[in-house]
């Protein structure tokens, strides 16, 4: 996107990272090498162990500029391999802002006058640029306001809106991002004319009372605005009246309206509600009745009500004695009081309600005053009272009475325990008391407790047979006096019912157990304590429960710890029941021990019969084991001979033990015909243990064997009537080991007309057999049960069978083919169909499909003739061939395709380029290279027609080679263009199809051949040597590189560089291939440096050519600066090296007498001149002149025994072959 600020965090996807690899695991570098058109919008950073493309920070992209970036990155490793590759930015137009959702209109009313806001505009921006809004026009009575990032259009306060001078407003609302891109949107504001407040609920009628004096609320006025404006309302009222309107719409009565309504000596006010917007008022009448006071009454107030005298009295709600019933009319407050006030009586108010209460401790007394007559007066707030009467008639008080007296209870001489004896029936409307009075004989253990209970006392003793016991019962007013007689009866001893009696157990029990409940019983129905002792000591006790009165003999728990059968096979238990009064009586309990019996099998078979070919997990048998004891038990099994199929589960619901044979046993009945298992279960926790054995037999399995076959189908089908679905046969078979047995079938010849079902083994027509062909079929039918199989043949034969019909001159699914010419005439017959069908009674019809499809109007067929259609005639240029494919039906079966090829024959036209003119461009090559496609496009109207291609003879023709089949043209030669070439860059060929007929067409090509970078510098030696001496200016060129490139243009410029591991930092190679020095050499005489230099060119891809030069540093003892010759300094020739080479002058003479007389050319010749001619310079490479160098070229680079120079002066001959003064020339590089 043209917008976007770009980031050195978010890498551009999908091509971050970069999928960069090197094949030897070199590390590498990688960076934007290039992007076209120029900008600095890109980076290559290394994040963690992947590059990733980023964009840099505001890239300042304009699609109306550059919409295409090409951005080449290349990626060199360690070893100075490089690798590029291009990612195309397409720069997407930046978007301008979007206003969305705006409404058809927005609604202000003319009589607003409060600004607010009217619409929210929503506004975004895809690239989530910023952006500013602005309305126009702006002298609308609104404005735009931002709020964060929103913007909203307001009304304008007190906007003077006017329905009838400007019905609505067209806003126009436009937003613009910071690239300047805009959006804009129309907003219209419809002004709507005001309407009036509605009012409901109005008119009606209420009513107040002449003496109210609180303020209330009359009535709720419903107010609505249909355009929401603020309503206020107000109140007036005729005649002037006590009458107000709050905030809330709802007409008040004012306090002390009574003040008011009595001046008015009005019965009714009529009250006017005005309601006012912003311009219009609604008004309604409420009307107002004045109603008089009324007096309150008592409702229901009784005649009379009685009281007790003793009556206590009391103001507690629960004892009122009377509660009022007060009727206000007019719901005022009222207040009711006794009238006068009447002593032992009080009317109390409690929470609105009036209560007549009793006063505490009135003091009544009967004899005195036996009836008081309660006047009762209530006052409303205005006066008015109502008063009534109630008449208290008081009832005498009278003493105790009994119930059931005098009576006679009997107690045993043995109670020793306070035991209730008697309850008292005593009644009394008033609290009494009871005791006992003086008895006979006197202090009679006897007492009462509880109010009305008589007790004997504990411990007594009762001494006589009877006692006679007064009981007084007294309250405030009198007391009354029974008479109960107690009799004593003697003391009897406890009474055991049921013993003795014989009880067992079980050696092995351990859980506590009930084993007898006793019947004990006391005479005088005394408590009964009961103890068991054993013989011998046994785990036995007695659990009683006196409260029932019940008790258990019982067997402990763990008392299988105690009894053991081979120790005792008997306890004899003594039960002692003794009651409270000394009593006691003893019983015998006999408790014979049973010992431990072993778990009991029943109902498991001797043998049980499984097949060998059994495959699924079956239950064989489920365990039926009991323990007598009902004692818990474990079973396991085991099996000989050893085996795994065989698995024993509890289950865990029922307690069931089940016997498995698991799935796929393996079960062979030659290797194993019998397996034995043996049950054990074991009970605990006396680990009795019970066996039992199960003989499980292996049956051998023995195949399925057929019943109804062999045999032969009968009757015979037919073939014709014989629809899908029809049953033709069932085979048969049964299986001795009941296993189900399964069929399948083949057919012989195969066929899929018939299907056998796999189950019941019922063969049917698998589709209507009237289409058979074949009249005899052998079924092979098999029978298996998974795992042995049966297999017979069953023989069918079908009758009636049809014989399809058949065309006897043309070849089933073979071709016949016919030719006509193109200029056969309407309706010519083409070929006359042979149809044969043995069948009588049938009819044929043949059908013929024509390819191209087409084409098929062209035909017709009629009585089995085909031809021409009227009006129709072949086309060769159209259509040469056509395929016929003809059908022959009964209408029962159908055969074919039957082909019938027609071939259209004409004379030859000779074909056409679909130019005269091809232009084509293509880069320079060797031979068989260079390939230019034009894609030839040829029209023939013979078509079909096969062509060849070929190029005529012409200036240029022997320059290319063209593809006879495809036209595909290369290069005949290794075409160059570069300078000194004699190829063409505009070369012209002429081409030429010809077809079968030998007939031609040309056209003409035009081929633009275009440079390439195919030669790469060549430095034409492989070192060279360049002196330097300390006269040399820092700076300056102490030589020049030169290599040369035959490519002309950009692909034949060279620029040079130079590496060096010593000489760097003394001297440069430059791109012009300038050798520089760069600081002042202190070097001892003939120090050398080396460089390895480069030569690129800038062809695409570029080239390079490689040498070396070592800089020698030369010491020069004279100079002088100002001319252009420099003296060479003295050097000795009588060296040891030279001595050797003297002595080989003599076989070198001629040698050395050529080569003086080529310098003596070289130096004075030919290049003595200030320019010489060009030609002669170029002969002898003549030297620039320049001051203050001296370059001689050595005549042999190799090491040599015979050298004609030293280590120590490379670059200067001895004498005396040449002089001490040499020509001074710009630098050039030296053959070594």
């Amino acid at each position: 996107m043209e917008s976007l600020v770009g980031s050195t965090v978010t890498a551009l996807t999908p091509v971050s990272p970069l999928n960069v690899s090197d094949p030897e695991s070199d590390t590498f570098n990688c960076l934007v090498s290039n992007v076209a058109p120029t900008v600095t919008g890109f980076a290559v950073t290394l994040v963690g162990t992947d590059y990733n493309f980023f964009m840099t920070s505001n890239p300042g992209f304009e699609h109306d500029d550059d919409n295409l970036y090409t951005v080449t990155i290349t990626c060199t490793d360690s070893n100075s391999e490089a690798a590029s590759g291009d990612i195309s930015v397409n720069i997407l137009p930046n978007t301008p802002p979007t206003i969305a959702g705006m409404p058809a209109f927005e609604n202000v009313l003319e009589g607003e006058s409060v600004t607010r806001l009217v619409y929210t505009i929503s506004v975004s921006d895809v690239e989530s640029d910023t952006y500013t809004c602005a309305i126009t026009p702006t002298n609308f009575p609104f404005n735009l306001q931002l709020n964060g990032a929103v913007y909203s259009i307001h009304l304008n306060d007190n906007p003077s809106l006017n329905h009838a001078a400007t019905p609505s407003y067209t806003i126009t609302i436009t937003c613009t991002d910071a690239f300047g891109e805009s959006n804009g949107g129309v907003l219209q504001i419809t002004v709507t004319p005001n309407n009036a407040p509605v009012m409901s609920g109005l008119p009606a009628t209420v009513s107040v009372s002449n003496i109210e004096t609180a303020s209330r609320s009359l009535k709720t006025v419903t107010v609505t605005d249909s355009d929401g404006q603020t309503v206020t309302c107000s109140v007036t009222s005729s005649p002037s009246g006590p009458f107000s309107m709050v905030q809330d719409y709802k007409v008040y009565l004012d306090a002390n309206s009574n003040t008011a309504i009595a001046a008015a000596a009005a019965t009714t006010f009529a009250v006017t509600v005005s309601c006012t917007d912003s311009t219009d008022t609604t008004s309604a009448v409420l009307t107002v009745d004045v109603t008089s006071n009324n007096y309150p009454s008592l409702d229901n107030l009784p005649a009379f009500v009685n009281l007790d005298e003793s009556a206590v009295g009391s103001t507690a709600v629960a004892d009122t004695l009377l509660t009022l019933t007060v009727t206000e009319p007019d719901g005022e407050t009222y207040w009711c009081e006794l009238t006068p006030a009447v002593t032992g009586f009080a009317l109390l108010d409690n929470s609105g309600t009036y209560n007549v209460y009793l006063a505490i401790n009135p003091g009544f007394e009967y004899d005195t005053m036996s009836q008081y007559t309660l006047s009762i007066t209530c006052t409303d707030q205005n006066g008015n009272a109502a008063t009534d009467t109630v008449t208290v008639n008081l009832l005498p008080n009278t003493p105790p009475t009994f119930s059931g007296m005098p009576a006679s209870v009997t107690v045993s001489e043995g109670t020793l325990i306070s035991t209730n004896i008697y309850s008292i029936s005593v009644t009394d409307t008033d609290s009494f008391t009871c005791a006992i009075g003086t008895t006979t004989p006197a202090s009679a253990p006897f007492s009462i407790l509880f109010g009305t209970s008589v007790y004997l006392d504990a411990g007594a003793g009762l001494a006589t047979t009877q006692y006679v016991v007064p009981i007084v019962c007294s309250d405030s007013y009198g007391s009354s006096t029974g008479t109960l007689t107690v009799n004593v009866s003697p003391n009897g001893d406890p009474v055991i019912t049921g013993l003795p009696v014989t009880l067992s157990v079980d050696e092995t029990e351990t859980a506590g157990r009930d084993l007898h409940i006793l019947v004990v019983t006391d005479p005088e129905g005394d408590v009964i304590t009961c103890s068991v002792t054993s013989s011998p000591t046994g785990p036995f006790s007695i659990v009683q429960d006196l409260a029932i009165p019940e008790y258990k003999l019982y067997l402990d728990a763990n008392a299988n710890l105690q009894l053991n059968s081979a120790v005792a096979t008997q306890h004899v238990l003594t039960v002692t029941c003794s009651d409270a009064n000394g009593g006691s009586t003893s019983g015998t309990v006999y408790v014979d021990v049973t010992g431990n019996v072993a778990p009991v099998f029943t109902g498991l078979p001797d043998v049980y019969s499984i097949s060998e070919n059994q495959a699924t997990e079956i239950l064989i048998w489920a365990l039926a084991v009991t323990d007598p004891e009902s004692n818990p038990f474990i079973c396991s099994m085991s099996v000989v001979p050893s085996s795994t199929p065989f698995d024993l589960r509890k289950n865990t619901t029922t307690g069931v033990y089940n016997l498995y044979i698991l799935s796929n046993p393996g079960f062979h009945y030659d290797t194993i015909q019998s397996y034995i298992v043996t049950f054990t279960c074991v009970d605990s926790p006396q680990g009795a243990s019970g066996t039992a054995v199960l003989t499980v037999e292996i049956i051998e399995n023995r195949p399925p064997q057929f019943t109804n076959i062999p045999g032969v189908v009968s009757p015979n089908p037919d073939a014709l009537n014989t629809v899908i679905y029809t049953s033709l046969f069932t085979v048969t078979a049964t299986d001795a080991d009941q296993d189900q047995v399964y069929f399948s079938m083949t057919a012989d010849p195969t066929t899929d007309s018939f299907a056998i079902n796999t189950a019941t083994g019922e063969i049917t027509a698998a589709r209507d057999l009237q289409t058979e062909l074949i009249s005899v079929y052998v079924l092979n039918v098999t029978a298996t049960d998974n795992k042995l199989s049966t297999s017979a043949l069953l023989t069918l034969t079908l009758t009636n069978i049809n014989t399809a019909p058949t065309i006897t001159n043309l070849v089933l699914n073979s071709v016949t083919s016919v030719s006509f010419s193109e200029t056969s005439a309407y309706r010519t017959l083409i070929y006359t169909l042979n149809v044969y069908d043995p069948d009588s009674g049938q009819t044929q019809y043949v059908t013929f499909d024509t390819t191209p499809s087409t084409e098929a109007a062209l035909f017709n067929l009629t009585n089995n003739a085909v031809s021409l259609t009227a009006r129709k005639l072949f086309n060769f240029e159209d259509q040469i061939t056509y395929m016929l494919a003809f059908y022959v039906t009964d209408s029962i079966h159908m055969i074919g395709p039957y082909y019938l090829q027609i071939t259209v024959l004409e004379e030859g036209e000779r074909c056409y380029f679909d130019k005269t003119l091809y232009e084509a461009t293509v880069d320079e090559a060797g031979i068989g290279s260079g390939t230019i496609n034009l894609g030839f496009s040829i029209t023939d109207p013979d078509n079909p027609d096969s062509h060849t291609y070929t190029i005529r003879s012409g200036d240029d023709a022997h320059l290319f080679a063209i593809d006879s089949t495809t036209g595909i043209i290369t290069f005949a030669v290794n075409y160059d263009v570069d300078s000194g070439s004699n190829h063409p860059q505009n070369a012209t060929i002429i081409i030429q199809c010809t077809d079968t007929y030998s007939l031609t067409g040309t056209a003409t090509v035009s081929i633009y051949v275009d440079d390439i970078n195919d030669n790469a510098p060549d430095f034409n030696s492989g070192g060279y040597v360049v002196e330097v001496n300390q006269y040399d200016n820092l700076g300056h060129a102490i030589g020049t590189l030169n290599a040369t490139d035959k490519d002309s243009g950009n692909n034949g410029e060279v620029e040079y560089t130079g590496t060096s591991s010593t000489g760097g930092s003394y001297y440069k190679i430059a791109k012009n291939g300038q050798i520089l020095l760069l600081s002042a050499l202190t070097f001892e005489y003939g120090t050398a440096h080396r460089f390895h230099v480069t030569a690129v060119d800038h062809g695409s891809p570029q080239l390079t050519g490689t040498t070396y030069v070592d800089i020698v540093y030369r010491y020069r003892t004279t100079t002088t600066p100002t001319t252009t010759t420099t003296t060479l300094a003295p050097t000795d020739f009588w060296t040891v090296e030279n001595i050797a080479l003297i002595a080989s002058l003599g076989a070198l003479a001629l040698l050395g007498l050529a080569v003086l007389l080529f310098m003596l050319l070289r130096n004075t010749g030919c290049c003595s001149g200030v320019n010489g001619p060009s030609s002669c310079r170029q002969m002898c490479k003549c030297h620039k002149k320049s001051p203050n160098r001296v370059v001689v070229t050595p005549k042999n680079p190799k090491a040599s025994e015979w050298k004609l120079w030293d280590n120590n002066d490379l670059n200067i001959q001895r004498k005396p072959f040449v002089t001490n003064v040499t020509e001074t020339a710009i630098p050039q590089t030296m053959k070594m």
